[in-house]
């Protein structure tokens, strides 16, 4: 069953979020076990997420509503400030998390054990509330994400056919930065002050078994708004992150919805994949970096799944046997978790969320067990 609450964070820097998920959270039927070692308390500091906090207390950071849910303490679980200190303790054998505040009794203090605590019904009805962002933490770091997804795209074959491209420059200049006219070809159906990004062609994105070309990473240049429709179209440049070129192409700006809406959740079905590329170039990757892998929305994946990554079965030489032949191959090991913030047809961007060992190029991703 899919989670039907979501995380949106309005432009203005204001949280708005809609009460009432907890009745349609997903049903899981294995165990929620515990991490060894996980704190009896944690306090919470600026800049974590609940995903974070979840990763102290679960080896599947993803199921963290399972830890708020029939808590009467916290009715969203979005609505945890910085200085909040979070209890672990246990229902009917199950762990959940409570949340101690000046303003709210100390539920833990008053469990002597797991008979004595029957949670209160709490009827909760659709509300908004609106809470500073930089007050409120958010499920995983939002803000960080919405940087990376204005500058992410993938520009295969069919995009760069069908993509409008910069032909000149004012002055038939060639090289050009904000403030500068671009005239565009391809745009005779966009309408006057309507908003684009530019992208030059990035590095290639190859097949994993033949090891062909499917597309390139997009290279985000800068922002151009459309003055005048013809053939070609004239357009302003807005903002530039590096100069813009004859070739490179226009896409849309993108949406408010794809910058603001990310709930963690697990694919309905089972995707096997592999990390093809990785942003910055790095060949071993770590938490927060950027990957590009070979599955995408065809394959069932979109914003916010999560997907476990795996190392590469390899074949080392046995040293101990007296055939210096003799060779052993090492399985894969879960090596961390993934977290698609855009899909597209048959590629994705995903964010590392965790790391247990070295990520490199290549390795299995998969939809978690």
């Amino acid at each position: 069953m899919t989670a039907k609450s979501f995380l949106l964070l309005h432009p203005t820097r204001v949280l708005c979020l809609i009460v009432g998920f907890l009745a349609a959270l997903p049903a899981f039927s294995d165990t929620l076990n515990i991490r060894e070692g996980a704190p009896d308390t944690y306090t919470v500091v600026k800049g974590d997420t609940l995903w974070d906090i979840s990763g102290r207390y679960l080896d599947k950071p993803w199921r963290w509503p399972e830890l708020w849910e029939n808590n009467p303490q916290i009715a969203n679980p979005h609505l945890i400030y910085p200085g909040d200190v979070i209890s672990l303790y246990y229902v009917d054998g199950q762990p959940r998390l409570a949340i101690n505040r000046s303003d709210t009794p100390d539920i833990v203090d008053a469990v002597q054990d797991e008979s004595d605590f029957i949670p209160e019904t709490v009827k909760l009805l659709p509300q908004i509330k609106a809470t500073p962002i930089d007050s409120a933490i958010p499920v995983v770091p939002v803000e960080d994400i919405q940087q990376l997804l204005r500058g992410l795209t993938v520009l295969d074959k069919a995009t760069i056919d069908r993509a409008p491209y910069i032909v000149r420059g004012q002055g038939d200049r060639t090289i050009l930065a904000r403030g500068d006219r671009i005239y565009v070809k391809g745009l005779s159906r966009a309408e006057s002050g309507q908003s684009f990004q530019i992208y030059s062609r990035g590095k290639p994105v190859r097949d994993p078994v033949v090891g062909n070309i499917i597309a390139y990473e997009g290279i985000f240049v800068g922002d151009a708004k459309l003055e005048r429709v013809g053939d070609p179209s004239t357009l302003r440049i807005t903002s530039s992150k590096q100069e813009a070129s004859v070739g490179d192409r226009l896409l849309a700006t993108v949406s408010e919805a794809e910058l603001s809406s990310f709930y963690p959740s697990v694919p309905d079905s089972f995707v096997s994949a592999k990390i093809l590329n990785v942003v910055d170039g790095a060949n071993i990757i770590g938490r927060y970096q950027t990957v590009i892998i070979n599955a995408g929305t065809q394959q069932g994946l979109g914003r916010g799944h999560v997907l476990s990554t795996f190392t590469k079965s390899i074949q080392v030489p046995d040293d101990v046997t007296a055939d210096p032949t003799d060779t052993v191959t090492l399985p894969s090991e879960r090596s961390g978790t993934l977290m698609v913030i855009r899909p597209f047809e048959n590629l994705s961007y995903a964010l590392v969320m965790e790391s247990r060992l070295p990520l490199r190029l290549l390795d299995e991703v998969r939809t978690p067990e």
